[in-house]
């Protein structure tokens, strides 16, 4: 990882991958043309080492942080994430920053739509590393860190009230497995 947050892999001959998909024993692991760690799917590749690096420097597993960012962003193409770049529908402000949106919210097992505010981020980087800020500063949240169990993390989160929704725990883990987004953890865990 250098100092930007991105993971490289160089081969035994010293060379850098690029354009490439390895396998190093955590899954197939793909490297864009610069040979940053990347994926198959644009959108997880665009924030997979911002995920990386909220393990490196905070301890927030990875796989947690890019379920997240799917399901509360639609893959990136819900109009908060689109326009406003927040994935991850943290309400509030960001550096003096918000956005008033519709959203939904469940309350005795009724949804009930709001108008709320949310933050609103420069970039999806940005946003990325605000959901580890978010999560590291709330005390609420305290328990997540160093946790290295996506099942027992995705627990954690929802029991912690990040989430009205009564289904959250298992449609985030529905989306870990599906796109096995433990390989992830399994890297930042080997740096």
């Amino acid at each position: 990882m250098n100092a930007f947050g991105n993971v490289y892999y160089f081969g035994s001959d010293g060379s850098r991958a690029t354009n490439t998909t390895i396998n190093l024993g955590y899954g197939d692991l793909t490297f864009d043309n610069q040979g940053r760690l990347s994926s198959n799917n644009a959108f997880i590749g665009s924030i997979v080492n911002g995920a990386i690096q909220g393990w490196a420097q905070h301890q927030i597993l990875p796989s947690l942080t890019l379920a997240q960012a799917i399901l509360e962003s639609a893959w990136g193409k819900s109009t908060l994430a689109s326009t406003y770049h927040n994935l991850f529908g943290i309400k509030g402000s960001y550096n003096g920053m918000s956005v008033n949106m519709p959203t939904y919210e469940e309350y005795g097992g009724r949804m009930v739509l709001i108008n709320d505010a949310f933050r609103r981020y420069p970039d999806n980087n940005a946003s990325v590393q605000d959901h580890t800020d978010f999560l590291i500063k709330n005390s609420r949240y305290h328990n997540l860190i160093g946790v290295r169990d996506a099942n027992t993390a995705t627990y954690l989160i929802r029991a912690d009230g990040y989430a009205t929704a009564s289904t959250y725990t298992n449609s985030l883990r529905n989306v870990i497995n599906t796109y096995d987004l433990t390989r992830y953890d399994r890297v930042a865990f080997s740096l």
